[in-house]
């Protein structure tokens, strides 16, 4: 390299420094967010963070007594991001802190019986039951048999044998960390082939009680006027319940590429900002404001309706922020709203970050909605914009091809055909979510009301699952990819940062 070639690179270097000095906020919660980061991966401790807090006061004393006020603002920057580094290597090490119970790790491999409380919401897996059961000392993941059923709240005993989470190996031959993944809910022992017994019940927080009592009975309810599999379908768009479908089915979106709409994410719930827009368009005398505020206040209710836990919290924010998005057209604020979302929920919780590919893909997926879908919708003038379809298409390419490399590394399936799926199942999933919702809520009060509105949910329901079936039956439809390295998976956005910069440069010019 010349002279001449290392004097620009470090001016860019010192330029880019620059435009960075102008936001320090976002400066700061990078290097916090590089922090938690860094420290999922390599596995600090303690001690290295106080290094960094010694090392940052060092940099503020250092440019208090020996730099000139007018070119102290870099340097103080500087010493700034190392602390907020720091804060986030000691969030991450408090939160991975965790000392196993001696009494536990003594008896791990071992039959025993132990006494607590069902914090969660139970899930069906097809030949047993998952429970998160909080005794005096650890919080354990239990798997028992299906009959008989507990709920969230029942204090019970169970008996079978205590493990720790170990990690294995997938299809593809990818090591996955379970014990990390486990982690995250802070869980570190599990207990297989359990057998229950109820002590009493009523030990859960009287909210979250009544929220899933009410999901229960909307389930029911819907269960009662559509046949399987559509109300699993149906289940798993309104209210993230895809335990309850089928492997055979469940595999048969993710090679189509909508398995989006059966997993609760802040697309999934874009969907229901869309029909209620949908709907209050046509009254001409509401104003955006109004539109709005309706808007908002359904995904509030939406969340509270399917339980509110944290997977559908996160994702109600994200679908607030696409909302904040496209009613203001202010990307700068959404920008700093949706990093400010991030860090809370990386403060509350540092190991969604790494472990949480919930969390990513929400994340990612909004981004690709606030800022890559307006890109692309320019690109689609020849799409009609009839039933929103020009919409729905920009929407489901900017997902789908952000999202891809996360994909690829976490899972290594190809969708060949998941575009046109969307473009012929993503018109009819606001509809049967509307119809779907209007079929269990009038289904609590009377059969007969629900009677017309479960036929067309029906109807919407088989035309989706009969997409997918032929679409997945395709020889071509997916391609399987054994090995994707992390390395890729960052070049590849980088490659879409470079790319949409050069977009918006174009645009602006």
């Amino acid at each position: 390299m010349s002279k001449e070639s290392l004097r620009m690179f470090l001016s860019n270097v010192v330029t880019q420094t620059s435009k960075f000095s102008r936001d320090p906020f976002l400066l700061i919660a990078l290097a916090f967010i590089f922090g938690v980061l860094s420290s999922s991966i390599i596995n600090f401790d303690l001690s290295f963070a106080w290094f960094l807090v010694l090392l940052s006061v060092v940099i503020f004393v250092y440019s208090l007594a020996f730099i000139e006020k007018s070119e102290r603002r870099l340097i103080i920057l500087f010493g700034i991001s190392v602390l907020a580094f720091s804060l986030g290597v000691f969030r991450f090490e408090i939160k991975d802190s965790h000392v196993p119970s001696e009494n536990f790790i003594s008896n791990v491999g071992q039959t025993v019986t132990l006494e607590g409380i069902i914090v969660e919401e139970p899930k069906y897996k097809n030949s047993y039951r998952e429970y998160v059961l909080k005794s005096a000392e650890e919080k354990i993941l239990v798997r028992a048999e299906v009959y008989p059923e507990f709920k969230y709240g029942d204090k019970l005993k169970f008996s079978g044998r205590l493990e720790r989470p170990k990690s294995f190996t997938d299809d593809r031959g990818q090591v996955f960390d379970y014990a990390k993944y486990l982690s995250k809910e802070d869980i570190y022992f599990t207990m297989s082939f359990a057998r229950g017994e109820l002590i009493d019940a009523g030990y859960g927080n009287w909210l979250k009680t009544k929220l899933l009592t009410f999901k229960s009975k909307f389930v029911n309810a819907i269960e009662k006027h559509i046949t399987e599999p559509a109300s699993s379908l149906l289940g798993g768009i309104l209210l993230g319940t895809e335990d309850s479908m089928g492997k055979d089915i469940e595999e048969m979106f993710r090679v189509t590429g909508i398995i989006h709409i059966v997993v609760l994410s802040g697309y999934n719930i874009t969907l229901v900002v869309d029909a209620i827009y949908w709907l209050l368009f046509r009254v001409r005398f509401l104003s955006r404001k109004v539109i709005l505020i309706s808007e908002a206040l359904g995904i509030f209710f939406f969340v509270l309706m399917v339980g509110g836990a944290p997977s559908v919290v996160r994702a109600g924010l994200m679908a607030m922020l696409v909302l904040l998005a496209r009613g203001t057209g202010r990307t700068y604020v959404v920008a700093r709203a949706l990093l400010i979302t991030a860090i809370a929920m990386v403060i509350w919780n540092p190991k969604v970050l790494v472990f949480d590919t919930g969390f990513q893909l929400s994340f990612l997926a909004t981004i690709a909605i606030i800022w890559i879908s307006p890109v692309v919708i320019e690109k689609l003038s020849w799409v009609t914009e009839k039933w929103g379809i020009r919409n729905i298409l920009a929407d489901t390419l900017s997902t789908q091809i952000f999202v891809l490399p996360l994909l690829l590394y976490k899972m290594g399936l190809l969708s060949i055909i998941s575009v046109l799926t969307n473009l012929l199942v993503l018109p009819a999933v606001p509809l049967a979510m509307f119809f779907g919702f209007l079929t269990g809520a009038l289904g609590l009060v009377s059969n007969w009301l629900a009677f017309p509105f479960a036929i067309v949910s029906q109807i919407l329901l088989n035309y989706i699952l009969k997409i997918v079936e032929i679409f997945s039956s395709f020889p071509f439809a997916a391609i399987s990819i054994p090995y994707f390295p992390l390395v890729l998976m960052w070049i590849c956005y980088l490659l879409f940062g470079v790319i949409f910069l050069r977009f918006s440069q174009k645009r602006v010019a």
